[in-house]
């Protein structure tokens, strides 16, 4: 009698430290920060505007949530040839929150300009304005998407979880888990 009580204190424990091991580990990733990715149009076919062709473009969006950290533009130089040199401004309000120039040779055949910047904390329904601006046109052959007339992006906003977050979210990982676990560990024993 006592061995089987030792074998079942065992198995209690050993089932204890698994669940609170799991616990542990989904608690830690939930706290690390995520990326949300959101598109300008889903589904709308890209089309190029020559940036020779138009010196100065720009488009408006409304963030969707907090935290807008960065912006990805699609930019097409066909063969890797254009020399064409631009500038990339995000505003708020007249206020220029993000500046950068690029050259031509930044440009894959069909390739992103990444724009990385500070998060903005409380962007959440906010207006901002995207500017991309020839700044000096060498061969005309660098051009960038449109879908629908504005500007094709991709923004990004860093989400981050509070601890309470975070833990509701390892608890229901957890109730998945824990229900399966048992089932798998039977079904390895029983086959």
């Amino acid at each position: 009698m006592q061995n089987l009580k030792n074998r079942l204190l065992k198995i209690v424990i050993g089932w204890l430290v698994v669940v609170i091991s799991l616990l542990a580990i989904f608690f830690v990733v939930n706290l690390i920060p995520a990326k949300i990715a959101t598109e300008s149009t889903v589904g709308v076919e890209t089309t190029f505007l020559r940036l020779a062709e138009q010196r100065k473009y720009s488009s408006e969006f409304i963030a969707s949530d907090n935290n807008l950290k960065r912006i990805d533009v699609l930019f097409k130089n066909p063969n890797l040839e254009s020399r064409d040199e631009l500038s990339i401004l995000i505003k708020d309000d007249n206020s220029v929150i993000y500046q950068q120039t690029f050259t031509g040779f930044n440009f894959g055949d069909t390739s992103h300009a990444r724009l990385d910047f500070i998060p903005v904390v409380d962007s959440f329904y906010k207006k901002y304005r995207l500017e991309i601006v020839a700044t000096k046109i060498v061969d005309g052959k660098l051009y960038f998407g449109v879908k629908n007339k504005e500007i094709d992006m991709i923004l990004y906003y860093y989400k981050r979880n509070t601890i309470f977050e975070s833990v509701v979210k390892s608890v229901r990982l957890m109730q998945n888990w824990v229900l399966l676990l048992p089932l798998i560990t039977v079904t390895l024993f029983l086959w």
